[in-house]
């Protein structure tokens, strides 16, 4: 420092002073820029860490310096930024060099600022290496640039979307491009275009993008639209929702959304408005309403365009269509198919909603024969089952008097328009009318849902197409009508040979009703039978459609209460009813409301009608005379073919009841108890009819009185109807006459009159005569109406006669066990007598050939004579021996009322009674003890003549039913044979019975043998011949060796034949 001068110290403290002073208005002014300046500036340390903010960085982060400082800076950016700002800073604090970088500020509110970063490195005062940010704002620049650029490419895609406008000829998709590219051009969230209806003052939206859903239609100087149109010029919009114009109720956007609205012009011509809208915080500024001007300029030209070739191509595919359509519906002539292809082609020639095709029927009912697009709407069934007369159609008859088509624009405005609540939808109408050879034949409709929906280019084109259409129709009639006349000729063959296939008549019912389906058509059939003045429903189907299965079931209907019935039965012929409403004397019922036609036949069995064919349809005019005649001809043929049935089955009734009888007759002779041959008696009556009850009364003829027998009611019952006939009733009647009284109505029969009839319509009563005396009345009754056949009284008249007979024998029966009950009676009696006198009793009571037991009142034996006494020690075993005792015993106790047993023992029957002894000790009895073992063998050879009777009764049955069963597959040639066989085995029956008659007079001693020169070898080979066929059902063969020199003997020839048949029948 010596080395110093002083002037040189003095100067270079100058110079220091200098560069303090030059520092401090350094630092002042930085100091200045630092708090006062417009940019955010802060120091960072080396990392990024914030030292010092100045107070512009506070004000833009919103939040005081102190919280500012010591947090990391990319920490204040978006998360997003925060890896580009680390790795900007890091850069700047290792390469000691300036960048720059925009960058977002995050702040309390999101006011989306953008700043630009200069990162600087510089020195604090202690010389450590810090960062120094400037941030400058830049979003008003941003801003800008991002605005020119989006004009630019405005301008760009307003070039490119006129030549794509232009380019597209096709009117739908260009509606939907001029929304989408008007809202992407001006950045907005709906557009809406809008078209002028030729033919009213409104807008109609066509088109439109975004969740705004526009009006239906906007009229003239309404809304935003609306006054574009009055105006005639664009209106700009700010804010929706306090602007004056805007519509009420009907919104063209949300409240708070900014609006532009341009006329779009074809030179003079106002085609329409095109709609945009956007946020209102974003309105729409007048650039953005000339770029709209200028894209509705474009849009015009290309709707021009689309116009025009729209109606070169509707002119184009309306003749196409209608040539085509034409084709289609002429290439077939099924007139089903043809009324299908209709119906699918006028959806092509005309847009509708819905289409139907209606067609007059003979009864002047129009009828929809199809119909297509009504279920949309809920109107498919109506429509389907649609027929309304011709006079209550206006426009119906007005076509048919001009035989021009009818378009109804709005049918609420049209006073004439008949309103229906399923047709709630229905808004606009077009009909042309199908003409053939000047007359009108139905009429093609097509109904749209929305008023003025059709043109006068619709009515054009659908009248072309209908007068196609009728000439296909009258050609597919034609063909129709020759090919339902061979249809019917085929299933009127078809259906004759199907019932003809048996003769089982529930079978052949089963068969005419499935048959009757394919002879005509219809929704519902039966098969009524006619019995007297009642026809009742005996087969049916189709009826559960519609929920009157069960009335059918169960229905019976009076002739002469039903007109058409009636007319069937007085003419003799088919009746056909186009509409149920309009038939005088048609019965209206509810539960057939759905039955708007009709077409019945009689059938006739020879001069008789015996039912009807009916055929049912929900439709009116379904059924025409081409119907009643093919209907009448299936009921001629089957008429045949139910009389045959009726012969078969009344013959296979007869086999059955004789069945029956043959059972009844064994079950009567198999007991002499009375009350189990009555019992048996009722109970078979009503297996062999449909009776409700039946009663027997037993009548003493000296004293004239009346017993009740038995009865047996349908339903198991056996309670009497009364407890004694009246003198003068029916059964007091038959009793006194010996003959059947038939009484087939008793409700109008004068005996019945002033009488409780009981709810009776039939009875009738047969005498149970033997040998010229009435034993009993047999009386049977029907609840409900019935007529008493030949065949009945036949088949009842035999069961009465075996039954006349069962219950002779049983009253003989009864009388023999009375008068064996009387004699024990006098020997009790008898015995007791002996008793008292002790020697006689002695003699006899040793002698005697009964046992006799003496007993004291505890049953134990006192004394027993020598019979008694070898059968108790001696004759028996000391098992039997027991049971004697016992047996002696217990009747030895109940001794007073005379109680009797039968005891079978082991070879050896005996039958004890016993008897108080009334003169001797108290409680002693005495017990006769009687062999009756020859009595049983008696009654067993009884039992054992019954058997054969009942066989010899069942072998000639058995011939019978073998031949009825082969009569349906027999060859006619064997026919003859089989036949005389029948009546050969019925004489013979007749013949057998009469020799059972022979048999009991035998027992009385006038047995009546008639023998007479018989060939035997004929008469085996006859018996031997109606046996062989049954042999050979079992698999066996029968051989015949005749005599070669044919012997003749005397023999009685039907007993003879009995023994061989027996013979032939047990083998077999």
């Amino acid at each position: 420092m010596s080395d110093l001068t002083q002037d040189e110290l003095r100067r270079e403290l100058a110079a220091l002073r200098e560069e303090n002073r030059a520092l401090k208005d350094e630092l002042a002014r930085r100091h200045s820029a630092f708090h006062k300046g417009l940019d955010c500036v802060c120091f960072m340390d080396a990392t990024g860490r914030i030292l010092s903010v100045n107070p512009t960085f506070s004000k833009t982060i919103k939040l005081p310096a102190a919280e500012i400082c010591g947090q990391d800076f990319a920490d204040l950016c978006p998360e997003t930024e925060r890896d580009r700002v680390r790795t900007v800073l890091a850069r700047v604090s290792t390469l000691n060099q300036a960048e720059r970088i925009e960058i977002q500020l995050r702040a309390l509110t999101d006011e989306g600022r953008v700043h630009e970063l200069s990162a600087t490195p510089a020195n604090s005062i202690a010389g450590e290496p810090e960062i120094l940010g400037i941030a400058h704002d830049v979003t008003s620049y941003k801003r800008l640039e991002e605005d020119l650029q989006a004009r630019n490419r405005q301008l760009e895609v307003l070039q490119q979307l006129g030549l794509e406008l232009t380019s597209e000829l096709d009117r739908e998709t260009l509606l939907q491009t001029i929304v989408s590219q008007a809202g992407e051009l001006l950045e907005g969230i709906f557009c809406v275009l809008g078209l002028r209806h030729p033919d009213s003052e409104e807008l109609r939206p066509v088109a439109h993008i975004g969740a705004v859903l526009p009006p239906k239609y906007i009229r003239r100087g309404e809304g935003l639209a609306g006054q574009v149109w009055e105006r005639g010029a664009p209106i700009r919009v700010d804010n929706y929702q306090t602007w004056e114009g805007r519509l009420s109720g009907k919104d063209e956007g949300e409240f708070s959304t900014a609006l532009i609205g341009v006329p779009i012009n074809w030179g003079e011509e106002f085609l329409g408005v095109l709609e945009v809208g956007r946020a209102a915080t974003r309105p729409f500024i007048a650039a953005d309403v000339t770029l709209l001007e200028i894209f509705a300029s474009l849009a015009a030209v290309a709707l021009h365009n689309a116009q025009i070739l729209q109606a070169e191509r509707a002119q184009h595919q309306t003749i196409e269509v209608l040539t085509e359509a034409a084709l289609i519906v002429s290439s077939t002539l099924d007139l089903e198919e043809l009324l299908d292809r209709m119906l699918a082609q006028v959806a092509r020639v005309v847009p509708g909603d819905a289409f139907n095709i209606a067609l007059i029927t003979p009864s002047g009912q129009i009828r929809v024969a199809r119909a297509r697009g009504y279920a949309a709407f809920g109107s498919a069934a109506y429509v389907t089952t649609f027929s309304l007369p011709l006079s209550e159609s206006f426009f119906c008859q007005k076509m048919v008097a001009t035989k021009e088509p009818v378009l109804i624009p709005d049918i609420l405005t049209e006073p004439r328009w008949t309103k229906l609540s399923t047709q709630f939808w229905l808004r606009s109408y077009l009909s042309a009318p199908i003409c053939v050879e000047d007359e009108v034949i139905g009429f093609l409709n097509v109904d749209g849902a929305r008023k003025d929906q059709f043109s006068a280019q619709d009515v054009q084109r659908l009248q072309i197409f209908a007068n196609h259409a009728a000439t296909a129709l009258e050609h597919a009639r034609l063909y129709q009508v020759a090919r339902e006349e061979r249809q019917a000729l085929a299933a009127l063959t078809q259906a004759s040979l199907a019932v003809n296939s048996t003769l089982e008549f529930e079978q052949v019912l089963d068969l005419i009703l499935e048959q009757v389906a394919q002879v005509v058509t219809g929704d519902a059939y039966n098969i009524m039978q006619l019995e007297a003045d009642m026809s009742s429903i005996v087969r049916w189907k189709g009826y559960e459609r519609f929920g009157a299965a069960g009335f059918v079931s169960t229905a019976t209907f009076s002739v002469k209460e039903t007109a058409n019935y009636q007319q069937m039965l007085k003419t003799g012929q088919p009746l056909v009813i186009h509409d149920t409403l309009t038939y005088p004397g048609w019965i209206e019922i509810p539960v057939q409301s759905w039955l708007r036609s009709y077409v019945g036949a009689p059938i006739r069995i020879g001069e008789k009608t015996v039912g009807f064919l009916n055929v049912d349809s929900a439709h009116p005019g379904h059924f025409d005379a081409e119907d009643a005649r093919r209907l009448q001809s299936f009921a001629n043929q089957v008429a045949a073919t139910i009389a045959h049935a009726q012969l078969f089955g009344e013959l296979q009734q007869r086999v059955a009841e004789l069945e029956t009888l043959q059972h009844t007759m064994l079950q009567l002779t198999s007991s002499l108890k009375l009350s189990d041959v009555l019992h048996e008696l009722v109970k078979s009556a009503l297996a062999l009819t449909v009776a409700d009850d039946v009663h027997i009364y037993l009548y003493d003829a000296e004293q004239e009185q009346f017993t009740f027998g038995t009865a047996l009611w349908r339903d198991g019952s056996c309670r009497p109807a009364v407890k004694t006939p009246h003198p003068a009733g029916l059964t007091a009647r038959v009793a006194r006459r010996g003959t059947p009284i038939i009484i087939n109505d008793v409700p109008q029969h004068p005996w019945y009159l002033a009488k409780e009839t009981w709810g009776l319509e039939a009875i009738a009563g047969f005498p149970l005569s033997w040998r010229r005396k009435v034993l009993g009345v047999f009386s049977i009754a029907f609840l409900k109406p019935h007529t008493f056949t030949a065949a009945e009284e036949r088949l009842l008249r035999l069961l009465t006669d075996q039954a006349a007979i069962a219950v002779a024998n049983a009253q003989l029966h009864q009388q023999l066990q009375a008068h064996a009950a009387e004699l024990e009676a006098r020997v009790a009696e008898r015995t007791a007598e002996l008793r008292a006198q002790y020697a006689r009793r002695e003699a006899i009571f040793k002698s005697t050939s009964d046992g006799l037991v003496l007993t004291n009142s505890a049953g134990a034996i006192i004394e027993a004579n020598p019979v008694a006494q070898g059968w108790l020690e001696q004759t028996l075993v000391p098992q039997e021996s027991e049971r004697l005792r016992e047996t002696i015993q217990q009747l030895a106790r109940r001794a007073a009322p005379q109680p009797e047993e039968l005891l079978e023992l082991a070879g050896l029957d005996l039958q004890l009674t016993a008897a108080a002894i009334a003169a001797g000790p108290p409680g002693a009895a005495v017990v006769n003890i009687h062999d009756v073992t020859h009595l049983n063998a008696l009654n067993r050879a009884r039992a054992q003549f019954i058997t054969n009777v009942s066989h010899g009764l069942r072998t000639p049955i058995t011939i019978i039913k073998l031949y009825a069963q082969m009569l349906p597959a027999a060859p006619p040639e064997k026919l003859p044979e089989y036949f005389a066989i029948l009546i050969n085995e019925a004489d013979q029956q007749a013949e057998l019975v009469k020799n059972i008659l022979q048999i009991s007079s035998l027992e009385s001693g006038r047995m009546l043998v008639e023998p007479e020169p018989t060939a035997l070898n004929s008469l085996v080979a006859e018996v031997l011949e109606k046996y062989r066929r049954w042999a050979a059902k079992k698999q066996l063969e029968l051989t015949y060796w005749p005599a070669e020199s044919p012997p003749s003997v005397l023999v009685d020839p039907l007993s003879f034949k009995m023994v061989v048949r027996n013979l032939f029948h047990n083998a077999i």
